[in-house]
Protein backbone atom coordinates (compact mmCIF):
# COMPACT_ATOMS: atom_id res chain seq x y z
CA UNK A 1 0.00 0.00 0.00
CA UNK A 2 1.44 3.33 -0.98
CA UNK A 3 1.02 6.14 0.94
CA UNK A 4 1.40 9.50 -0.83
CA UNK A 5 4.25 11.73 0.29
CA UNK A 6 2.74 14.72 2.01
CA UNK A 7 2.98 18.38 0.12
CA UNK A 8 5.21 21.04 2.26
CA UNK A 9 3.51 24.01 3.60
CA UNK A 10 3.38 26.57 1.04
CA UNK A 11 4.57 25.10 -2.20
CA UNK A 12 2.14 23.48 -5.20
CA UNK A 13 2.18 20.36 -6.13
CA UNK A 14 4.49 18.68 -8.42
CA UNK A 15 1.86 18.41 -11.64
CA UNK A 16 0.69 22.16 -10.77
CA UNK A 17 4.35 23.21 -10.93
CA UNK A 18 5.00 21.66 -14.19
CA UNK A 19 1.85 22.91 -15.89
CA UNK A 20 2.75 26.43 -14.95
CA UNK A 21 6.21 25.52 -16.29
CA UNK A 22 4.71 24.22 -19.88
CA UNK A 23 3.09 27.53 -20.21
CA UNK A 24 5.08 30.21 -19.17
CA UNK A 25 6.19 30.27 -23.17
CA UNK A 26 2.51 30.74 -24.06
CA UNK A 27 2.50 33.98 -21.55
CA UNK A 28 3.84 37.41 -21.17
CA UNK A 29 5.81 37.68 -18.40
CA UNK A 30 4.01 40.43 -16.46
CA UNK A 31 1.02 38.03 -16.91
CA UNK A 32 2.57 35.34 -14.80
CA UNK A 33 0.99 34.80 -11.42
CA UNK A 34 2.78 32.77 -8.43
CA UNK A 35 1.58 32.60 -5.35
CA UNK A 36 2.47 34.21 -2.28
CA UNK A 37 5.65 32.34 -1.03
CA UNK A 38 6.41 30.88 -4.30
CA UNK A 39 9.94 32.38 -5.25
CA UNK A 40 10.50 32.02 -9.32
CA UNK A 41 13.60 29.70 -10.43
CA UNK A 42 15.71 30.63 -13.64
CA UNK A 43 14.69 27.66 -15.84
CA UNK A 44 18.00 25.82 -17.35
CA UNK A 45 18.29 25.00 -21.14
CA UNK A 46 15.54 27.08 -22.16
CA UNK A 47 16.13 29.70 -24.79
CA UNK A 48 14.10 32.80 -24.10
CA UNK A 49 11.97 33.85 -27.10
CA UNK A 50 12.23 37.82 -27.14
CA UNK A 51 16.29 37.93 -26.64
CA UNK A 52 19.39 37.32 -24.10
CA UNK A 53 18.70 37.40 -20.43
CA UNK A 54 21.42 38.68 -17.77
CA UNK A 55 20.66 38.01 -13.83
CA UNK A 56 17.07 37.76 -14.46
CA UNK A 57 16.74 40.93 -16.69
CA UNK A 58 15.58 40.43 -20.08
CA UNK A 59 15.69 43.16 -23.19
CA UNK A 60 13.01 42.37 -24.92
CA UNK A 61 11.33 45.31 -24.46
CA UNK A 62 14.44 47.28 -25.36
CA UNK A 63 13.63 48.29 -29.39
CA UNK A 64 15.05 51.84 -29.11
CA UNK A 65 18.21 50.19 -29.64
CA UNK A 66 17.49 49.03 -32.86
CA UNK A 67 15.88 52.03 -34.05
CA UNK A 68 19.79 54.05 -32.95
CA UNK A 69 21.38 51.76 -35.11
CA UNK A 70 19.80 52.33 -38.09
CA UNK A 71 19.42 55.81 -37.84
CA UNK A 72 23.18 55.92 -37.01
CA UNK A 73 23.81 53.74 -40.40
CA UNK A 74 20.98 55.51 -42.58
CA UNK A 75 23.17 59.40 -41.11
CA UNK A 76 26.66 57.27 -42.16
CA UNK A 77 25.34 56.18 -45.72
CA UNK A 78 23.64 59.65 -46.65
CA UNK A 79 26.80 61.47 -45.42
CA UNK A 80 29.11 59.53 -47.24
CA UNK A 81 26.43 60.21 -50.58
CA UNK A 82 26.61 63.83 -49.47
CA UNK A 83 30.56 63.39 -49.64
CA UNK A 84 30.79 61.80 -52.87
CA UNK A 85 27.99 64.10 -54.30
CA UNK A 86 30.01 67.19 -52.88
CA UNK A 87 33.55 65.37 -54.61
CA UNK A 88 31.73 65.12 -57.70
CA UNK A 89 30.51 68.66 -57.95
CA UNK A 90 34.06 70.08 -57.23
CA UNK A 91 35.82 67.77 -59.38
CA UNK A 92 34.11 68.57 -62.17
CA UNK A 93 34.78 72.31 -61.45
CA UNK A 94 38.29 71.40 -61.28
CA UNK A 95 38.26 69.34 -64.11
CA UNK A 96 36.45 72.20 -66.45
CA UNK A 97 38.58 74.77 -65.17
CA UNK A 98 41.67 73.36 -65.94
CA UNK A 99 40.65 72.41 -69.61
CA UNK A 100 39.36 76.01 -69.84
CA UNK A 101 43.08 77.16 -68.86
CA UNK A 102 44.39 74.39 -70.74
CA UNK A 103 42.47 76.30 -73.90
CA UNK A 104 43.42 79.58 -73.16
CA UNK A 105 47.05 78.90 -73.22
CA UNK A 106 46.71 77.48 -76.84
CA UNK A 107 45.04 80.76 -77.72
CA UNK A 108 48.01 82.81 -76.65
CA UNK A 109 49.89 81.27 -79.61
CA UNK A 110 47.82 82.90 -81.71
CA UNK A 111 49.65 86.07 -82.03
CA UNK A 112 50.83 88.07 -84.54
CA UNK A 113 53.90 86.67 -85.71
CA UNK A 114 55.37 89.58 -87.84
CA UNK A 115 54.38 92.50 -84.75
CA UNK A 116 56.29 90.20 -82.39
CA UNK A 117 59.46 89.01 -84.81
CA UNK A 118 59.82 92.68 -85.56
CA UNK A 119 58.82 95.29 -82.98
CA UNK A 120 58.90 92.43 -80.11
CA UNK A 121 55.37 93.32 -78.97
CA UNK A 122 53.04 90.52 -78.37
CA UNK A 123 49.29 91.04 -79.64
CA UNK A 124 46.26 88.72 -80.82
CA UNK A 125 45.51 90.45 -84.00
CA UNK A 126 42.17 88.18 -85.10
CA UNK A 127 38.57 89.05 -84.77
CA UNK A 128 36.69 87.63 -81.22
CA UNK A 129 34.61 85.57 -82.69
CA UNK A 130 37.65 83.87 -84.23
CA UNK A 131 38.71 83.51 -81.06
CA UNK A 132 35.79 82.31 -79.44
CA UNK A 133 35.80 79.09 -81.91
CA UNK A 134 38.92 78.39 -81.48
CA UNK A 135 38.32 78.10 -77.63
CA UNK A 136 35.23 75.97 -77.99
CA UNK A 137 36.88 73.39 -80.12
CA UNK A 138 40.14 73.38 -77.99
CA UNK A 139 37.69 72.63 -74.68
CA UNK A 140 35.19 70.16 -76.72
CA UNK A 141 38.11 68.13 -77.56
CA UNK A 142 38.55 66.99 -73.66
CA UNK A 143 34.90 66.88 -73.31
CA UNK A 144 34.53 63.70 -75.20
CA UNK A 145 31.56 61.27 -75.70
CA UNK A 146 33.31 58.49 -76.38
CA UNK A 147 32.16 55.57 -73.70
CA UNK A 148 34.24 55.77 -70.58
CA UNK A 149 36.03 58.86 -71.64
CA UNK A 150 34.06 61.13 -69.95
CA UNK A 151 33.17 60.47 -66.03
CA UNK A 152 32.71 64.03 -65.65
CA UNK A 153 29.93 64.27 -68.48
CA UNK A 154 30.10 67.78 -69.06
CA UNK A 155 27.95 69.97 -72.09
CA UNK A 156 29.56 73.28 -72.93
CA UNK A 157 27.63 76.21 -73.59
CA UNK A 158 28.54 79.94 -74.98
CA UNK A 159 31.70 81.09 -74.89
CA UNK A 160 32.52 84.70 -75.03
CA UNK A 161 36.11 86.29 -75.90
CA UNK A 162 36.29 90.10 -74.65
CA UNK A 163 39.53 91.82 -75.17
CA UNK A 164 38.71 95.26 -74.54
CA UNK A 165 41.01 95.56 -71.39
CA UNK A 166 43.80 93.73 -73.17
CA UNK A 167 43.64 96.66 -76.10
CA UNK A 168 46.82 98.00 -77.46
CA UNK A 169 45.58 101.26 -78.14
CA UNK A 170 46.60 101.37 -74.31
CA UNK A 171 49.84 102.94 -74.61
CA UNK A 172 51.30 101.56 -71.32
CA UNK A 173 50.53 97.99 -72.55
CA UNK A 174 52.33 98.58 -75.55
CA UNK A 175 55.57 100.43 -73.54
CA UNK A 176 55.10 97.41 -71.29
CA UNK A 177 55.97 95.32 -74.46
CA UNK A 178 58.77 97.94 -75.31
CA UNK A 179 60.44 97.73 -71.89
CA UNK A 180 60.40 94.44 -71.72
CA UNK A 181 62.07 93.47 -75.25
CA UNK A 182 65.03 96.21 -74.70
CA UNK A 183 65.63 94.77 -71.39
CA UNK A 184 66.13 91.49 -72.84
CA UNK A 185 67.98 92.14 -75.69
CA UNK A 186 70.26 95.68 -73.90
CA UNK A 187 73.42 93.15 -73.33
CA UNK A 188 73.33 91.50 -76.90
CA UNK A 189 72.24 93.60 -79.92
CA UNK A 190 70.47 96.50 -79.03
CA UNK A 191 73.18 98.80 -78.26
CA UNK A 192 75.30 97.56 -81.62
CA UNK A 193 72.16 98.24 -83.96
CA UNK A 194 71.02 101.20 -82.20
CA UNK A 195 74.24 102.76 -82.24
CA UNK A 196 73.20 105.51 -79.24
CA UNK A 197 76.19 107.44 -79.10
CA UNK A 198 78.12 105.82 -83.05
CA UNK A 199 75.41 106.66 -85.62
CA UNK A 200 75.68 104.05 -87.70
CA UNK A 201 73.93 104.91 -90.27
CA UNK A 202 76.32 107.77 -91.25
CA UNK A 203 79.19 104.90 -92.20
CA UNK A 204 76.82 103.33 -95.07
CA UNK A 205 76.27 105.07 -98.31
CA UNK A 206 73.84 107.73 -98.89
CA UNK A 207 72.64 108.90 -101.65
CA UNK A 208 70.94 111.78 -101.03
CA UNK A 209 68.67 112.48 -104.30
CA UNK A 210 67.99 108.34 -104.15
CA UNK A 211 66.93 109.05 -100.40
CA UNK A 212 64.71 111.83 -101.57
CA UNK A 213 63.26 109.73 -104.34
CA UNK A 214 61.84 107.25 -101.97
CA UNK A 215 59.39 109.83 -99.94
CA UNK A 216 56.36 108.98 -99.42
CA UNK A 217 52.91 111.07 -98.30
CA UNK A 218 50.18 109.21 -96.77
CA UNK A 219 46.85 110.23 -98.24
CA UNK A 220 44.32 107.96 -97.63
CA UNK A 221 41.58 109.21 -95.13
CA UNK A 222 40.65 105.68 -93.93
CA UNK A 223 43.78 104.52 -92.78
CA UNK A 224 44.67 108.27 -91.25
CA UNK A 225 41.68 108.51 -89.53
CA UNK A 226 42.29 104.51 -88.07
CA UNK A 227 46.41 105.34 -86.86
CA UNK A 228 46.32 105.65 -82.93
CA UNK A 229 47.74 109.09 -82.65
CA UNK A 230 44.93 110.36 -84.78
CA UNK A 231 42.46 108.58 -82.09
CA UNK A 232 43.97 110.06 -79.20
CA UNK A 233 44.20 114.04 -78.52
CA UNK A 234 47.95 114.67 -77.38
CA UNK A 235 50.10 117.47 -77.81
CA UNK A 236 53.50 116.76 -80.13
CA UNK A 237 56.80 118.25 -80.39
CA UNK A 238 57.05 121.66 -81.47
CA UNK A 239 58.78 125.20 -80.09
CA UNK A 240 56.16 125.94 -77.76
CA UNK A 241 56.87 122.49 -76.00
CA UNK A 242 60.20 123.13 -76.34
CA UNK A 243 60.29 126.29 -75.02
CA UNK A 244 58.01 124.82 -71.88
CA UNK A 245 59.84 121.78 -71.41
CA UNK A 246 60.15 120.72 -67.81
CA UNK A 247 64.03 119.13 -67.01
CA UNK A 248 62.22 117.89 -63.58
CA UNK A 249 59.82 115.35 -65.56
CA UNK A 250 62.72 113.88 -67.73
CA UNK A 251 65.13 113.78 -64.35
CA UNK A 252 62.14 111.13 -63.17
CA UNK A 253 61.28 109.82 -65.75
CA UNK A 254 64.94 109.39 -67.34
CA UNK A 255 65.35 105.43 -67.19
CA UNK A 256 62.64 104.05 -69.24
CA UNK A 257 62.42 107.44 -71.69
CA UNK A 258 66.04 106.09 -72.27
CA UNK A 259 64.90 102.41 -72.88
CA UNK A 260 62.03 103.66 -75.07
CA UNK A 261 64.51 106.22 -77.11
CA UNK A 262 67.06 103.42 -77.36
CA UNK A 263 64.39 100.40 -78.76
CA UNK A 264 63.38 103.51 -81.38
CA UNK A 265 66.80 103.88 -82.68
CA UNK A 266 67.15 99.97 -83.28
CA UNK A 267 63.88 99.45 -84.43
CA UNK A 268 62.77 102.75 -86.69
CA UNK A 269 64.88 104.51 -90.03
CA UNK A 270 65.89 107.71 -90.48
CA UNK A 271 66.55 110.05 -93.46
CA UNK A 272 70.47 109.06 -92.94
CA UNK A 273 69.69 105.22 -92.57
CA UNK A 274 70.34 102.85 -95.80
CA UNK A 275 67.53 101.46 -97.46
CA UNK A 276 65.87 99.35 -94.72
CA UNK A 277 66.28 95.33 -94.94
CA UNK A 278 62.52 95.66 -94.46
CA UNK A 279 59.30 96.95 -95.59
CA UNK A 280 58.57 100.14 -94.62
CA UNK A 281 55.93 103.17 -95.67
CA UNK A 282 57.81 105.85 -94.34
CA UNK A 283 61.62 106.38 -95.35
CA UNK A 284 62.20 109.18 -92.41
CA UNK A 285 60.21 106.82 -89.40
CA UNK A 286 61.60 108.49 -86.39
CA UNK A 287 60.89 111.96 -88.37
CA UNK A 288 57.58 111.45 -88.17
CA UNK A 289 57.67 109.84 -84.54
CA UNK A 290 58.78 113.48 -83.68
CA UNK A 291 56.66 115.99 -86.26
CA UNK A 292 53.95 113.70 -86.96
CA UNK A 293 53.10 114.89 -90.67
CA UNK A 294 51.73 113.02 -93.21
CA UNK A 295 54.96 113.24 -95.97
CA UNK A 296 58.65 112.02 -95.62
CA UNK A 297 59.53 115.76 -96.92
CA UNK A 298 57.08 117.49 -94.33
CA UNK A 299 58.34 115.46 -91.40
CA UNK A 300 62.05 116.11 -92.75
CA UNK A 301 61.58 119.28 -92.56
CA UNK A 302 59.83 119.87 -89.50
CA UNK A 303 62.75 118.02 -88.25
CA UNK A 304 65.25 120.63 -89.15
CA UNK A 305 62.96 123.38 -87.53
CA UNK A 306 64.02 121.37 -84.17
CA UNK A 307 67.32 120.56 -85.08
CA UNK A 308 67.75 124.66 -85.49
CA UNK A 309 66.46 125.10 -82.39
CA UNK A 310 68.34 123.15 -80.59
CA UNK A 311 71.37 124.30 -81.91
CA UNK A 312 70.97 127.97 -81.60
CA UNK A 313 70.61 129.05 -77.84
CA UNK A 314 73.75 126.23 -78.10
CA UNK A 315 75.75 128.20 -80.43
CA UNK A 316 74.52 131.60 -78.92
CA UNK A 317 76.51 130.67 -75.46
CA UNK A 318 79.50 129.72 -77.71
CA UNK A 319 79.78 132.84 -79.29
CA UNK A 320 78.98 135.61 -76.78
CA UNK A 321 81.56 133.39 -74.45
CA UNK A 322 84.22 133.74 -77.08
CA UNK A 323 86.25 136.77 -76.60
CA UNK A 324 87.81 135.86 -79.98
CA UNK A 325 84.42 135.67 -81.72
CA UNK A 326 83.43 138.84 -80.08
CA UNK A 327 86.39 140.55 -81.01
CA UNK A 328 85.96 139.66 -84.61
CA UNK A 329 82.40 140.77 -84.71
CA UNK A 330 83.28 144.56 -83.28
CA UNK A 331 85.74 144.75 -85.90
CA UNK A 332 83.72 144.05 -88.44
CA UNK A 333 80.84 146.35 -86.87
CA UNK A 334 83.52 148.75 -87.17
CA UNK A 335 84.48 148.81 -90.23
CA UNK A 336 80.73 148.74 -91.72
CA UNK A 337 79.23 151.66 -89.38
CA UNK A 338 81.13 153.45 -87.50
CA UNK A 339 79.66 155.42 -84.27
CA UNK A 340 76.82 152.50 -84.61
CA UNK A 341 79.45 149.57 -83.92
CA UNK A 342 77.60 148.50 -80.77
CA UNK A 343 74.03 148.00 -82.56
CA UNK A 344 75.62 146.51 -85.33
CA UNK A 345 77.81 144.26 -83.54
CA UNK A 346 74.95 142.62 -81.94
CA UNK A 347 72.82 142.39 -85.04
CA UNK A 348 76.40 140.59 -86.27
CA UNK A 349 76.32 138.51 -83.94
CA UNK A 350 72.81 136.94 -83.88
CA UNK A 351 73.02 136.66 -87.69
CA UNK A 352 76.37 134.67 -87.18
CA UNK A 353 74.88 132.60 -84.70
CA UNK A 354 72.04 131.78 -86.74
CA UNK A 355 74.58 131.45 -90.09
CA UNK A 356 76.67 128.75 -87.95
CA UNK A 357 73.05 126.94 -86.92
CA UNK A 358 72.17 126.71 -90.15
CA UNK A 359 75.60 125.48 -91.22
CA UNK A 360 75.19 122.99 -88.46
CA UNK A 361 71.74 121.50 -89.67
CA UNK A 362 72.93 120.89 -93.23
CA UNK A 363 76.24 119.24 -91.95
CA UNK A 364 73.96 116.70 -89.61
CA UNK A 365 72.28 116.02 -92.74
CA UNK A 366 75.42 115.36 -94.93
CA UNK A 367 76.83 112.80 -92.22
CA UNK A 368 79.02 114.55 -89.98
CA UNK A 369 79.24 115.25 -86.22
CA UNK A 370 78.14 118.32 -84.48
CA UNK A 371 79.68 118.96 -81.10
CA UNK A 372 77.06 119.59 -78.52
CA UNK A 373 79.58 122.71 -77.39
CA UNK A 374 81.14 124.48 -79.63
CA UNK A 375 84.95 125.42 -79.05
CA UNK A 376 87.20 127.52 -81.47
CA UNK A 377 88.49 124.50 -83.52
CA UNK A 378 84.55 123.20 -84.58
CA UNK A 379 82.99 126.77 -84.62
CA UNK A 380 82.42 126.55 -88.44
CA UNK A 381 81.95 129.51 -90.31
CA UNK A 382 84.48 132.55 -89.79
CA UNK A 383 83.21 135.89 -90.36
CA UNK A 384 84.57 136.23 -93.72
CA UNK A 385 82.85 133.57 -94.39
CA UNK A 386 79.91 134.80 -93.07
CA UNK A 387 79.17 137.27 -95.96
CA UNK A 388 79.50 134.79 -98.44
CA UNK A 389 76.81 132.33 -96.49
CA UNK A 390 74.19 134.96 -96.86
CA UNK A 391 74.81 136.50 -100.30
CA UNK A 392 74.14 132.63 -101.82
CA UNK A 393 71.04 132.16 -103.64
CA UNK A 394 70.91 128.92 -101.77
CA UNK A 395 72.23 128.84 -98.44
CA UNK A 396 71.95 125.03 -97.90
CA UNK A 397 73.78 124.48 -101.11
CA UNK A 398 76.30 127.00 -100.10
CA UNK A 399 77.14 124.88 -97.00
CA UNK A 400 76.61 121.67 -98.84
CA UNK A 401 79.51 122.57 -101.11
CA UNK A 402 81.99 123.84 -98.63
CA UNK A 403 84.42 121.17 -98.04
CA UNK A 404 86.57 122.53 -95.55
CA UNK A 405 83.28 122.78 -93.02
CA UNK A 406 83.64 119.08 -92.35
CA UNK A 407 86.98 119.12 -91.38
CA UNK A 408 86.24 121.01 -88.30
CA UNK A 409 83.82 118.50 -87.01
CA UNK A 410 85.38 114.93 -86.72
CA UNK A 411 84.13 114.46 -83.41
CA UNK A 412 80.63 114.97 -81.89
CA UNK A 413 77.13 113.66 -82.55
CA UNK A 414 75.50 112.37 -85.59
CA UNK A 415 72.42 113.43 -86.88
CA UNK A 416 70.70 110.81 -85.31
CA UNK A 417 71.70 111.14 -82.43
CA UNK A 418 70.29 114.86 -82.13
CA UNK A 419 67.41 112.90 -82.92
CA UNK A 420 67.54 110.78 -79.80
CA UNK A 421 68.06 114.23 -78.09
CA UNK A 422 64.76 115.56 -79.22
CA UNK A 423 63.34 112.06 -78.39
CA UNK A 424 63.41 113.28 -74.75
CA UNK A 425 61.94 116.52 -74.99
CA UNK A 426 58.69 114.78 -76.87
CA UNK A 427 55.74 114.06 -74.94
CA UNK A 428 56.12 110.38 -73.98
CA UNK A 429 51.91 109.73 -74.69
CA UNK A 430 52.49 111.15 -78.29
CA UNK A 431 56.10 109.20 -78.83
CA UNK A 432 54.38 105.77 -78.15
CA UNK A 433 51.53 106.96 -80.12
CA UNK A 434 52.92 108.12 -83.52
CA UNK A 435 55.50 104.42 -83.17
CA UNK A 436 52.29 102.82 -82.71
CA UNK A 437 51.39 104.39 -85.90
CA UNK A 438 54.77 103.28 -88.02
CA UNK A 439 53.91 100.00 -86.69
CA UNK A 440 50.72 99.83 -87.76
CA UNK A 441 51.39 101.34 -91.37
CA UNK A 442 53.97 98.83 -91.66
CA UNK A 443 51.85 96.28 -91.04
CA UNK A 444 49.45 96.68 -92.86
CA UNK A 445 51.70 96.85 -95.94
CA UNK A 446 53.51 93.64 -95.30
CA UNK A 447 51.31 91.10 -93.25
CA UNK A 448 48.01 92.23 -92.43
CA UNK A 449 45.67 94.38 -94.59
CA UNK A 450 43.25 94.70 -91.76
CA UNK A 451 45.52 95.54 -88.59
CA UNK A 452 45.30 97.68 -85.73
CA UNK A 453 46.00 98.58 -82.65
CA UNK A 454 42.85 98.88 -81.25
CA UNK A 455 41.72 96.08 -82.56
CA UNK A 456 44.60 93.83 -81.10
CA UNK A 457 44.80 92.48 -77.67
CA UNK A 458 47.70 92.23 -75.59
CA UNK A 459 45.38 89.69 -73.13
CA UNK A 460 41.48 88.86 -72.98
CA UNK A 461 38.73 88.05 -70.01
CA UNK A 462 36.92 84.16 -71.35
CA UNK A 463 33.17 83.63 -70.15
CA UNK A 464 32.11 79.73 -70.41
CA UNK A 465 28.77 78.21 -69.32
CA UNK A 466 28.64 74.63 -69.22
CA UNK A 467 26.46 72.19 -67.56
CA UNK A 468 26.98 68.71 -66.12
CA UNK A 469 24.23 66.33 -67.42
CA UNK A 470 24.24 63.48 -64.67
CA UNK A 471 26.17 62.48 -61.94
CA UNK A 472 27.50 59.06 -60.74
CA UNK A 473 25.59 58.92 -57.57
CA UNK A 474 23.04 61.46 -57.23
CA UNK A 475 21.03 63.42 -59.47
CA UNK A 476 21.72 66.48 -57.47
CA UNK A 477 23.19 70.20 -59.02
CA UNK A 478 22.74 69.80 -62.52
CA UNK A 479 22.08 73.68 -63.09
CA UNK A 480 24.33 75.40 -65.21
CA UNK A 481 27.57 76.76 -64.18
CA UNK A 482 29.78 79.79 -65.42
CA UNK A 483 33.63 80.00 -65.70
CA UNK A 484 35.50 83.64 -65.69
CA UNK A 485 38.66 83.87 -66.16
CA UNK A 486 41.33 86.44 -67.32
CA UNK A 487 44.46 85.58 -69.12
CA UNK A 488 47.51 88.12 -70.35
CA UNK A 489 50.31 87.70 -72.13
CA UNK A 490 52.44 88.89 -69.21
CA UNK A 491 50.24 86.86 -66.55
CA UNK A 492 51.02 83.78 -68.84
CA UNK A 493 53.88 81.29 -66.89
Amino acid sequence: MTVARPEKAGRLPRRKRADLASDRSDREPDALVRPRGVRARPRRNVRPRYGPTRKGVSYARSGSVIVFVALLVGSLVFGCLGIAEASSYLAAESYFGDVARIAELSLLGRYQKDLFARYGIYGLSETPETYEERLRTAMNGSFVKLAGADRMHISLGDVTFDGTDYALSRTDLVRRNVLAKVRADLPYTVIGEADLFGGKEDDAPFDREEAEGTFRTLRNRGVIGSLPSRLADTPGLSLDALSEWDPASLIRNAGSEALVNLYIRSCFATYRSPNPPEVSFFRNEIEYILAGKTGDRENLNAVKVYLAALRTPLNAAYLYASPLRLEEAAALAAAISGPAAVWTTQAILALWNLAETACDVVLLLRGERIPLVKTDETWNLSVGKLAERFLSGDPDDAAASDESLAAKAEEGLSYGDYLTLLLFFENAETKMLRMMDVIQLNLIMTSQSTFSFARTYAGFAVEAGWTQTRRSLLPLSLRGRVYRNERGYFDAP
